[in-house]
């Protein structure tokens, strides 16, 4: 692990989250995600950390998966993985969020 890697909370004050329990029951949902823009936005704010949902309670993913179900409106696009790259290239920590890790008892 690298050094300081979990001092994060100590220097990044500014944090973000945007609640995207966004249902798949109407494809246009989320079909014109543009990752750029929204980072865009958010960093309007100031951020210095930004917690990105990589699901929804619904189960629904916004990345490609074997297990589980993808969410329609997104296509075959991985709009999880933009924004996680899109942060990184901005120097912004991105918290992937799941809440398959939030119900399960092995995290």
């Amino acid at each position: 692990m690298e050094p300081g890697r979990n001092d994060w909370p100590k220097s990044r004050f500014r944090r973000f989250s945007v609640d995207m329990h966004i249902p798949d029951w109407d494809e246009c949902f989320l079909a014109k995600f543009d990752a750029k823009r929204y980072l865009e936005v958010v960093c309007l704010t100031g951020i210095t950390a930004l917690m990105h949902y990589a699901n929804l309670h619904l189960g629904l993913c916004y990345y490609p998966t074997k297990v589980g179900a993808r969410h329609q409106g997104i296509g075959g696009r991985d709009i999880f993985g933009e924004v996680l790259q899109l942060c990184h290239e901005q120097c912004s920590l991105c918290l992937p969020w799941s809440m398959h890790n939030a119900l399960s008892t092995k995290f």
